[in-house]
């Protein structure tokens, strides 16, 4: 009887033990299946995220070259991500699924696919940004267009006759045709930035030279306004203003000029050559309320010669010398000017600086209401005279000469006999030679120098 209790109770405690066991097993068997349920779970998560990312690269259709690769790498790296993520399903279904192992995979995908979506939003933005400031660079190019045309339109009808105009002016409108055009691209779905920054840079370039086109139009024409005489020395002496101040040769001979053209310029010898020339068109006269300006360029190494000389009865003159000026007022090799406007003295004079080194070089002289002389030397300022002289001036024909100073050459009031004949006339070559009723501005000289 004892056998048997002891055999029950030994068949008693087993199966508790049996149950015990069962339930731990039952409950590492749930504990599995739920690590399995939440990892597939993160797959679920991650594959979404790797899709939306992919979805988001396929909206960034761009072909900016460095977006380019770094999308395209973005994109391998989330395709490499989405294997990783399949094979990890795969492995989940395994009857042997080492679960600590897919975990830590999973996390490190988690890892780099945030990386990834990062990225893509740091493009993004990048991309917003440029493509803003295409469109402000498109908005910039249409105005300076547009301001171009009015420049344009604000010309005189004569001036806008004009072929070189009028072919900026086609150009100008062909190229606001293609920034609409390029606007209208900028606010597609479907932005080829690329191509699209290459057009805009390339209109920019294009912009830019008509724009200088028409500036530089507009300045020749604003040099027009007050011009008595223009003397381009082209084969002749005539006068290309309009005004029909047409100049006489006297000897000197055509040469070339400071841009290598031939026939293109005038030498003096020093000894009996000029060109006279006329202000029939002005009366051969300042008026005292006119202001007056002269521009010429000469190349000489001789240290005395005039290069503009109007004289009149009653002592008038317009000296524009190098060495000397009113016959006794001397500082050779430099380039002065002398006005006055009454019989006797020495007037209002000044020098420059020197100018005789064989060089071209353009000299420009203003005369203000007052008198005041201001002296330029190669488009830049080099002296300043005090008001005085500033009466109106009347010139004889006979005494308006370019190379020579007639009054002394011809002998008036015996002038022959105060200066040598080296004083009297210019030994080197004249060029380009400008006369307006009115004063020139800083930037209308400098302009002038520069072209």
């Amino acid at each position: 009887m004892k056998k048997i209790a002891a055999s029950v109770f030994l068949l008693f405690a087993i199966l508790i033990g049996c149950t015990t066991r069962d339930g731990e097993i039952i409950d590492l068997i749930n504990s599995v299946k739920k690590q399995n349920d939440d990892l597939k779970a993160q797959i679920s998560a991650l594959k979404k995220t790797t899709d939306s990312a992919l979805v988001a690269i396929n909206k960034v259709t761009v072909s900016q070259a460095v977006t380019d690769k770094k999308l395209d790498a973005i994109q391998a790296d989330l395709r490499a991500v989405l294997a990783q993520i399949s094979s990890l399903s795969v492995q989940m279904t395994s009857n042997n699924a080492d679960l600590a192992s897919i975990k830590s995979k999973l996390d490190a995908l988690q890892v780099k696919c945030a990386e990834l979506v990062a990225q893509i939003g740091a493009l993004t933005i990048t991309l917003n940004s440029t493509l803003v400031d295409l469109k402000k660079q498109v908005a910039t190019l249409k105005n300076t267009s547009d301001s171009a045309l009015l420049v344009i339109t604000k010309l005189s009808v004569a001036q806008a006759n004009d072929k070189n105009i009028v072919s900026v002016q086609a150009e100008l409108k062909n190229v606001l045709a293609q920034i609409a055009s390029l606007s209208n691209q900028l606010s597609a779905s479907n932005v080829d930035i690329t191509s699209l920054k290459s057009r805009i840079d390339a209109l920019q370039v294009k912009v830019d030279q008509l724009v200088g086109q028409l500036d530089d139009i507009s300045k020749t024409a604003n040099l027009k306004n007050g011009l008595v005489a223009y003397y381009p020395f082209r084969g002749n002496a005539n006068d290309e203003s309009g005004n029909g101040n047409n100049g006489s040769v006297n000897g000197a001979t055509l040469a070339m000029d400071r841009n290598g053209n031939s026939g293109n310029a005038y030498y003096f010898n020093g000894i009996s050559n000029y060109v006279s020339f006329s202000l029939n068109s002005i009366g051969n006269a300042i008026n005292i309320s006119s202001e007056f300006t002269t521009s010429i360029w000469v190349k000489t190494s001789d240290l005395y010669g005039p290069l503009i000389s109007m004289q009149g009865v009653g002592g008038f003159e317009y000296d524009f010398h190098i060495g000397t000026l009113a016959d006794v007022v001397q500082n050779p090799g430099n380039y002065g000017m002398l006005v006055r406007d009454n019989c006797c003295g020495t007037g209002n004079n000044i020098f420059g600086s020197n100018v005789v080194n064989n060089i071209w070089h353009m000299l420009t002289v203003i005369r203000l209401r007052g008198g005041t002389l201001k002296l330029y030397k190669d488009g830049i300022l080099d002296a300043t005279s005090s008001e005085g002289q500033g009466g109106s001036l009347k010139f004889s024909p006979n005494f308006i000469a370019f190379g020579a100073d007639l009054s002394w050459v011809n002998g008036g009031s015996n002038c022959n006999s105060c200066n040598s004949n080296d004083q009297q006339h210019l030994n080197g070559m004249l060029d380009d030679i400008s006369i307006w009723n009115r004063a020139l501005t800083q930037s209308e000289i400098t302009y002038l120098y520069n072209h």
